[in-house]
């Protein structure tokens, strides 16, 4: 009796470890497939323009030759003539920051003349050349876009989100003024851009005319190279002292963005990974121990008419009821430790149904088939050989 007790305390300790590690295991792939399921939202946000077939290179003055801004502003529109003849290339446009990649130039507060009471905080700013939205593909929602006239009248852009801090759904907004210096006029309402990622809202943002910049985006035919090539063929036609420092895509800028995403849910998927490995080793050395240990009493079973199929039912059972067991540990502790990773998700709830009931069903999954070995030992167990061991 001393030695079955102890071995009964044995067992019931390796049980809990084993469902102990399953619980674990789903706390870490509930995790992990948040991040995913996350990250994939992320990559599938609408970034408020296209970003198919747009290179953006930084330019490179050498001091004292463009320290005019008429100077830079003339080789800008020569620039921008040269590459208008070539065919790969489709628009062209200056930026003072280019989206996602520059920001953290703002206003800490802006107002309508006369109604101080709607006012809108951190306000990005974004100096843009006249083609910029149309090389981006930014929509324009109400009046009209920015012209080269408007280089000496105080007029500005503003997005939809800043419209709508600023003025009622039914308000007109074109022709009102906001309080930056004496009064700029807003001449137009365009889309929504995520300037600081694709997993970060879109921020309120008002667009005024630069005549040049330093930062170039330039939307081509293809991603082959020849729009670069001819690019900076261009430049040094034009003034081979001017450098191209950084040419980049900017599909590898949103990728970028979401380096640290991708990372956290790399490192959560390698950890979930092992759990999940380590809990249907342990199930499965649990259940082999287990019918190594009960082979006199499958024998007795199949001695008084037990098929072999019941026998398998039965090891199935005993080990879907150890990962059962912790699978509902884990998923008690996975809603507990929600608050933990709901900053670390965009647009997806700690509380996704969809990914706690497939995890759910994976991890009962890995349970059973862990149990598939022992189970089919079993069943193949003779009678009369089990009968005769001690």
């Amino acid at each position: 009796e001393g030695v079955r007790g102890s071995s009964r305390r044995t067992t019931w300790f390796r049980k809990s470890l084993v469902a102990g590690q399953f619980a674990l295991a789903l706390i870490l792939v509930v995790g992990a497939s948040l991040l995913l399921k996350s990250f994939w939202r992320a990559m599938q946000s609408d970034l408020g323009f296209d970003k198919q077939n747009l290179s953006v290179a930084r330019l490179w003055f050498p001091p004292g030759r463009f320290a005019d801004v008429a100077d830079r502003e003339q080789f800008a529109n020569q620039l921008k003539d040269r590459l208008d003849g070539v065919p790969s290339v489709k628009s062209v446009a200056l930026t003072s920051m280019v989206p996602i990649k520059n920001f953290g130039y703002n206003v800490t507060r802006l107002a309508v003349v006369g109604q101080p009471d709607r006012a809108a905080a951190f306000v990005e700013i974004r100096g843009v050349t006249p083609e910029y939205f149309q090389t981006l593909g930014i929509p324009l929602i109400q009046g009209r876009l920015l012209i080269a006239a408007d280089v000496d009248r105080p007029v500005v852009l503003i997005n939809q989100e800043l419209a709508r801090q600023l003025f009622a759904e039914d308000e007109g907004v074109i022709g009102a003024l906001l309080d930056r210096g004496p009064g700029i006029e807003i001449v137009g309402v365009v889309g929504n851009v995520r300037q600081f990622g694709p997993d970060r809202r879109p921020r309120p943002t008002f667009y005024q005319l630069q005549r040049a910049s330093s930062n170039l985006i330039m939307r081509s035919a293809s991603v082959d190279g020849a729009a670069i090539t001819e690019l900076r063929r261009a430049i040094a036609e034009i003034d081979p002292n001017v450098a191209v420092i950084r040419v980049e895509s900017m599909d590898d800028i949103v990728a970028e963005s979401l380096g640290d995403r991708r990372f956290q849910m790399t490192l959560i998927g390698i950890f979930a990974l092992s759990a999940l490995l380590l809990g249907a080793v342990g199930i499965y050395g649990v259940m082999a121990y287990t019918v190594a240990g009960q082979t006199r009493e499958l024998g007795v079973r199949m001695a008084l008419g037990a098929k072999a199929v019941d026998v398998l039912k039965l090891v199935l059972l005993r080990g879907g009821q150890l990962a059962l067991a912790g699978v509902i540990l884990g998923v008690v502790g996975a809603v507990a430790m929600r608050r933990i990773i709901v900053n670390l998700l965009f647009d997806v709830s700690p509380s996704d149904p969809f990914v706690y009931a497939g995890v759910t069903a994976v991890l009962l999954g890995v349970g059973l088939a862990a149990c598939v070995i022992p189970a089919r030992r079993a069943a193949l167990l003779q009678p009369t050989e089990a009968l005769r061991q001690e």
